[in-house]
Formats: structure tokens, sequence, C-alpha cells
């Protein structure tokens, strides 16, 4: 770990991977990082969660997996 002035800006970045690797618009959900990790929402009142398995950067892939209680539509982006 660095230290001097640059420290507590890296803790900053390290401590907002959990509220950045998801980001939710109205109509959507955006993939910002790869991490694993779980989100749920709901989409026009149904629930949903979105799980990603990865171990990137060890490996090159990363899977994406979308679960929802009923049929729905909403946007999906990955910043890839």
């Amino acid at each position: 770990m660095t230290s001097g002035p640059a420290a507590p800006a890296q803790l900053q970045v390290v401590a907002d991977y959990a509220i950045s690797t998801y980001l939710r618009s109205e109509d959507g959900i955006f993939v910002n990082l790869f991490t694993p990790s779980e989100v749920s929402w709901k989409v026009q009142g149904v629930p949903a969660k979105l799980i990603q398995t990865t171990t990137y950067p060890e490996s090159d892939s990363s899977e994406l997996r979308v679960e929802v209680a009923a049929p729905c539509g909403f946007t999906f982006t990955a910043n890839i």
C-alpha cells in the first residue's frame, strides 16, 4: 500500500467499489466493474437479480446471470 498524500484517496477508491460496481437507471442496469458480486432490484415491480461470477483479472472471462421472477424488459449495459 502506498503511503503519503495519495494513500487516503486510494483507500476511498477501494471503498467505493461496492457502490460503483452496478449503476441503475429508470430503464435498466449498467455493469461498471468486473468482480464477484450480486445485486437485486425491481424491474417494473418484478424482483430481479444479477449475479456476476469472475476471477478477473486472473482469467479473461466473466459470467453474468440474470434471474427474474416473471418476464420483463429492461436495458442491460456492460463496461467492456
